[in-house]
């Protein structure tokens, strides 16, 4: 009996693998997974999370923008849209992005660290005039963890103005002495 059952699970295994092979056979959401596994975070600060789908031919591609993300608990922490995790309140919640029928989770916990330190990377940057170059803002927080501030933080240039090209605020101040 124990023989039977193993031969017909492989032939039902087999007829599956011909129907997948065939013509009629569709590339379909297998499962989706947020790469972030268990992120932590200061409340107050925000994390950006990726989805990544895994399809029936077991090819990948980045969905973040395309899943519906919800948390268990919005007074722990929020996902917008766009897959941006914002940390609300000292606690854990769980993160959930769903396409179809589809869906992943993770834990996510938002603690009470407090920032620390900002350190700017590269320290001093030498560009060329009208290059541009990406800096970025990595905090230090009192339980020692880091996080990516790069786009949370109010960059400023050394005079206190929010940051442009020299030549082009040269430009726009000429024309308003005209």
């Amino acid at each position: 009996m124990q023989s039977m059952r193993v031969i017909l699970g492989s032939v039902v295994w087999i007829l599956l693998g011909f129907v997948a092979c065939g013509e009629d056979a569709r590339v379909v959401v297998r499962s989706i997974e947020i790469t972030q596994t268990m992120p932590t975070i200061a409340a107050g600060t925000q994390l950006q999370l990726t989805a990544t789908a895994t399809y029936t031919d077991f090819s990948n591609s980045d969905v973040t923008a395309m899943v519906e993300w919800s948390s268990s608990s919005t007074a722990t922490a929020t996902v917008n849209a766009a897959g941006e995790l914002e940390g609300v309140a000292v606690g854990t919640t769980t993160i959930t992005a769903k396409l179809g029928r589809s869906f992943g989770t993770t834990s996510a916990t938002v603690t009470a660290a407090l920032l620390r330190s900002i350190q700017v990377t590269p320290s001093v940057p030498s560009l060329p005039i009208g290059v541009n170059k990406q800096l970025m803002a990595t905090g230090t927080f009192s339980d020692q963890t880091t996080q990516d501030l790069t786009k949370q933080v109010i960059w400023m240039s050394a005079s206190g103005r929010p940051p442009c090209r020299p030549q082009v605020w040269s430009r726009r101040s000429q024309s308003a002495r005209r």
